[in-house]
């Protein structure tokens, strides 16, 4: 968990077995290491298409995310049309569980905003 979270004051015993326990259904590992090693996208980095996406969209990117950096981030807000990227700061790739109650505020904003839209 080191390599993918930021802080680990949030990682509790508890939590721990909550991740590992699909490990225990048959399949599941290989099935990871599989979707971790195909292709995601083909030669493109971010698909093309992408851009038809047009409902309102929320990227939420933790700062020192060590999978996919913020950067990725940065790269599908030029694509999207109506996306919004929020970098949780000092969070890794799992900000909900780093940052969960600055994440949640996040969310909320979103949704009251989207739908004080319609």
């Amino acid at each position: 968990m080191k390599t993918v979270a930021k802080t680990l004051d949030w990682f509790t015993p508890a939590i721990e077995r909550g991740y590992q326990a699909p490990l225990f259904v048959r399949g599941t590992a290989m099935a990871q290491v599989w979707q971790a090693r195909s292709l995601k996208d083909g030669p493109v980095a971010i698909p093309q298409n992408l851009n038809r996406i047009i409902q309102p969209t929320l990227l939420i990117w933790g700062s020192d995310d060590g999978v996919f950096p913020a950067s990725d981030g940065e790269k599908l807000l030029q694509v999207l049309p109506n996306a919004r990227l929020h970098i949780i700061k000092d969070a890794g790739h799992v900000p909900n569980e780093e940052k969960p109650d600055e994440l949640n505020q996040v969310l909320l904003d979103f949704l009251q905003s989207s739908i004080s839209s319609l």
